[in-house]
């Protein structure tokens, strides 16, 4: 439409086809990304290389890149790791399940809303969460979340679209550590998505 014809629409209407473009053109490119790193895993071809992170300084990080997503919806996301905290991750995979979960939870968030990434340590493994104040999840849904059989995809509360295959790489991602990954959620009130990540 603006190739053919951009000389007879107003800048609204300009404004309005280039958001349809870029919403468009980010869900293509996520659902190819997706799609490449899983087939990498079932190849046997993703590197897998953990060393040690300080968990606080890389949240951090992550929440920079996401905050032009975030600032769309004036959501607020607050790094709630412990301070000094050091876990053994591959940074790829890392950064892979932390964006998801958290593009998740801003997807799933009404505006003016927050996000808290969270920590938790025992002796045996750090748990990491991601909890939201968004529109929570049916319970009869939540068993067919991490699947690729069985995966959903459900508009935001911006009409976001999605792949349906984050969260089931997600679980790869995580087994592929050697932890594990759940979620608890209550409709209107949010979700908490937390994953393990054991000490080595």
């Amino acid at each position: 439409m603006l190739k053919d014809n951009i000389d007879a629409f107003d800048k609204k209407r300009i404004q309005e086809i280039a958001e349809i473009i870029y919403k468009t053109v980010t869900t293509s490119f996520q659902l190819v990304d997706d799609l490449l790193k899983w087939a990498n895993l079932q190849r046997g071809s993703l590197k897998f290389s953990p060393k040690r992170i300080f968990l606080n300084d890389f949240v951090s990080q992550k929440i920079e890149a996401l905050e032009n997503i975030a600032l769309k919806k004036n959501i607020s996301i607050i790094n709630n790791i412990e301070n000094d905290l050091i876990i053994t991750a591959d940074e790829n995979l890392l950064t892979t399940i932390l964006q998801n979960l958290s593009n998740n939870a801003i997807k799933f968030s009404n505006h003016h809303k927050k996000i808290y990434i969270l920590s938790k340590s025992t002796d045996k493994e750090i748990f990491i969460s991601i909890q939201d104040e968004g529109i929570g999840i049916e319970s009869d849904k939540i068993k067919k979340l991490f699947t690729f059989d069985q995966n959903i995809s459900t508009h935001g509360t911006d009409k976001e679209k999605g792949t349906g295959l984050g969260l089931a790489i997600c679980k790869e991602f995580v087994e592929k550590h050697g932890g594990t990954i759940f979620v608890k959620s209550k409709l209107n009130e949010g979700s908490t998505f937390t994953f393990t990540i054991p000490i080595v």
